[in-house]
C-alpha cells in the first residue's frame, strides 16, 4: 500500500511537472513570437528612418547643389566685382569683373592682399569698420576708396562688405563687392570745376547778370548763396 501511495504521489508530481514545463515553453513560444514581432516592427522603422535620412540627405545635398550653381553663377557673370577676402584681408577667390577691373589674374589676386592693392593714401580708410565687421560689431559696410591697377592706373570704387558665418554661427569669411566709380568721380570733378568756374565769372563779371527761374523770378538758391 505505501509503495502504491509513493508510486501514485511521484505520478502527480510529474504531471504537474510536465504540465508546468508544458505551460512555460507555451508562455516562452508566445513571448519570443512577441518579440520576434516587435523586432520586426522595430527593423521596419529603423529601414524607413534610414530611408527618409537618406532622402533628406539627398534632397539637402540637391539643394546645396542647387544654391552653389546659383552662387557661383552669379559670382562669375556679375557686372560687380566680387571678392572672397579671409578674415586677415587675403583674397581667396575673385571673379572675372574683379581681375578686368584690378589688371590681374585670379593667382595673382590670391597672392596679395587687399591693402597691396590699395592706393597708399587709402589704405586707413574703412580699417576700423573691417575690425568691427570681424569681430561681429557690424554685419555690413559701405566705403569708397582708390586702387591701383596693375598697370599703376589708380582708379575710385566704391565697397561693400558683409561677413558670411558657417552653419555654428562663426565668422567664415568676407564678401567685398566692387564697383568701378571712376567716371562718376571724373564727372563729378568736372561739374563743381565747372561750377567754380561760373561762380568766379559771375562774381567778378564787369557787367550786372541776373539769373532767372522758369518763373522769370531770380534763382533762389543763387540768392541764398550770396551770387
Amino acid at each position: 500500500g505505501i509503495a502504491a501511495l509513493v508510486s501514485g504521489g511521484f505520478r502527480w508530481r510529474l504531471n504537474s511537472i510536465r504540465e508546468q514545463n508544458l505551460h512555460l515553453e507555451t508562455e516562452v513560444a508566445e513571448r519570443t513570437t512577441e518579440l520576434k514581432e516587435t523586432n520586426k516592427l522595430l527593423e521596419k522603422e529603423v529601414e524607413q528612418r534610414k530611408r527618409a535620412e537618406t532622402e533628406l540627405e539627398k534632397r539637402a545635398a540637391e539643394e546645396l547643389q542647387q544654391s552653389e550653381e546659383r552662387f557661383r553663377a552669379t559670382f562669375e557673370n556679375s557686372a560687380i566685382g566680387i571678392a572672397l577676402l579671409t578674415l586677415d584681408g587675403h583674397v581667396l577667390r575673385a571673379n572675372p569683373a574683379v581681375c578686368k577691373m584690378s589688371g590681374y589674374s585670379e593667382e595673382e589676386l590670391q597672392a596679395r592682399t587687399d591693402d597691396e592693392n590699395t592706393y597708399a593714401e587709402d589704405r586707413n580708410i574703412g580699417m576700423d569698420l573691417f575690425t568691427e565687421l570681424v569681430e561681429g560689431k557690424r554685419d555690413t559696410y559701405q566705403i569708397q576708396k582708390r586702387y591701383v591697377r596693375k598697370n599703376g592706373e589708380v582708379f575710385w570704387a566704391q565697397v561693400t562688405l558683409s561677413v558670411v558665418h558657417d552653419a555654428q554661427g562663426k565668422h567664415e569669411y568676407v564678401v567685398a563687392m566692387l564697383e568701378d566709380i571712376e567716371e562718376q568721380k571724373r564727372n563729378l570733378a568736372s561739374l563743381q570745376e565747372s561750377e567754380a568756374r561760373f561762380r568766379a565769372m559771375f562774381d567778378t563779371a564787369a557787367v550786372g547778370i541776373t539769373l532767372l527761374a522758369p518763373d522769370r523770378h531770380p534763382d533762389r538758391a543763387l540768392l541764398e548763396c550770396g551770387v
